[in-house]
């Protein structure tokens, strides 16, 4: 009965014509269409959302040829990305998301924005996604989101991507599948000679253990492929992050390699 909830939202989605609204914001450089639906957060039509880490992007994004985008959700960054001149790679396994970012790929008539409706994980098959939204999850009872589950693609970042590109900037959002997204995109990771890479990582919110069992993993993957790891403070300030286990106020952690941040 959960799964045919989510179903019965699945169906009303694709039956109601997204509304397209012209965004202008102080915070975003560029304007761009974005299609506007009840599964996307309104921060987003205020040109508001996820300040910190938008203006992350925008502010470094000169320095690169290609942007990466893991748990794309409806494409806000992606679009950003693409808008301002980025080869863009967006991944999103959520039917709703997927199809909201296609439409915002449509309307914004990028063809330098390449997207996958898939799962970014360490292996190749298929996994249950819980809850949905901007909160969908490979982890069930992740932020105590309802059990409804139905069964996604997963693969290997890797298996997307062929090593190839110079430099990156990526971002990866994936609700605390973090460290087996990574572990599927090492290959990528390691052949890059610069790479800018945002993780949203928690210590114990939203885990159904009430603790991150993989966090010291996950920072010490990224350390042993020459990553030199930061956080991002709430007032926008980035500061060096060593000691792994020290809890910190924010989830939003920046991994640079050869990169000096702006």
């Amino acid at each position: 009965m959960r799964y045919l909830t989510w179903k019965i939202r699945s169906i009303l989605h694709r039956m109601r014509k997204p509304k397209i609204i012209k965004l202008e914001s102080s915070v975003v450089p560029v304007s761009f269409k974005y299609a506007r639906s009840p599964f996307v957060p309104k921060a987003a039509y205020q040109g508001k959302y996820e300040i910190l880490e938008t203006n992350l992007l925008i502010s470094n994004a000169p320095n690169f040829k290609t942007f990466i985008n893991i748990g794309a959700n409806a494409g806000w960054y992606s679009v950003i990305a693409a808008k301002l001149g980025l080869r863009t790679v967006a991944v999103e396994p959520d039917e709703i998301n997927f199809s909201l970012l296609q439409e915002n790929k449509r309307i914004n008539n990028l063809s330098n924005l390449e997207t996958h409706q898939v799962a970014c994980s360490n292996e190749v098959g298929s996994a249950f996604l819980y809850g949905g939204n901007s909160g969908s999850s490979l982890i069930k009872g992740w932020a105590n989101l309802p059990a409804e589950a139905r069964q996604v693609r997963v693969t290997r970042f890797d298996e997307l991507q062929t090593p190839g590109d110079d430099d990156a900037m990526i971002f990866v959002d994936v609700e605390g599948s973090e460290l087996s997204a990574l572990q599927g995109m090492t290959g990528y990771l390691g052949a890059l000679r610069t790479c800018l890479l945002a993780v949203e990582i928690t210590s114990f919110q939203h885990h159904p253990s009430s603790t991150n069992l993989n966090r010291s993993a996950t920072f010490g993957l990224l350390s042993s492929l020459g990553f030199q790891s930061h956080h991002l403070e709430r007032d926008g300030r980035v500061k060096p992050y060593v000691d792994w286990e020290k809890e910190v106020d924010g989830v939003s952690f920046i991994f640079t390699k050869n990169y000096p941040l702006r």
